[in-house]
């Protein structure tokens, strides 16, 4: 396993949790519009998602129809029993209450086979301390933390914690040109003056800028597997 300063990316660590992604199933809770799910399947795996948002999933079936994706809610999946190798919750708990976030555990270790993985990944503010456990932090900090709730899941005996961990992502900047780019590429065809405004501003993206650091996003994840 990758030490924490070893992370650059969430993408790196799914890699190394479910490494080899080649042929493996797995599912994305809480999917949005499809973008890790796009990732997982450039790296071979037979990526499936659910989003219980009507607009998220019909951008992520436009984006991506080769995927399985389906409208519905993380505390009840559309699946069968040991349906995935493995399951990811990326930025999927945080708006959820606490009981709903014990449901969507309970429902993501049914949809993963006996020995599957349970990845969840979660944002933290650059101002609020991570939790490594919810009794290291105060009341009012273990409320806002979904791994209170995933912590008293854990006590409950339904599921074990292979590794807890924090680590710090790098912006990558490449992925925002690219997406500038798909955004504005219908209005640069045939217009000079729209190509030169799209040019200026790809290099004031690409541009160093001297006096602010890299973008960084404080993340916590824990893996979690059938007892």
């Amino acid at each position: 396993m990758l030490l924490p300063t070893e992370i650059r990316s969430n993408l790196q660590l799914i890699s190394e949790v479910f490494t080899p992604l080649i042929g493996k199933r797995l599912l994305d809770v809480g999917c949005g519009s499809g973008s890790l799910i796009g990732a997982l399947l450039k790296q071979g795996a037979v990526a499936a998602g659910v989003d219980r948002s009507v607009k998220a999933i019909s951008l992520a079936r436009a984006r991506f129809p080769e995927a399985n994706t389906y409208l519905g809610d993380a505390s009840s999946l559309p699946f069968a029993d040991a349906a995935f190798d493995g399951a990811i919750l990326l930025n999927s708990l945080n708006p959820l209450s606490p009981e709903a976030i014990e449901s969507a555990l309970q429902e993501s270790l049914r949809v993963v086979k006996t020995r599957g993985k349970i990845l969840i990944i979660e944002g933290l503010a650059a101002a609020r301390p991570v939790p490594v456990r919810s009794s290291d932090v105060d009341s009012s900090e273990a409320i806002r933390s979904p791994f209170a709730a995933i912590d008293h899941f854990l006590a409950t005996g339904r599921a074990s914690e292979i590794l807890r961990l924090e680590y710090v992502t790098r912006r990558q900047v490449e992925a925002e040109v690219a997406s500038t780019s798909e955004i504005l590429s219908a209005d640069v065809k045939g217009d000079a003056r729209a190509r030169l405004r799209t040019a200026t501003l790809y290099s004031r993206l690409l541009r160093p800028q001297r006096d602010s650091a890299p973008s960084r996003q404080r993340m916590i994840a824990c893996i979690l597997t059938r007892p």
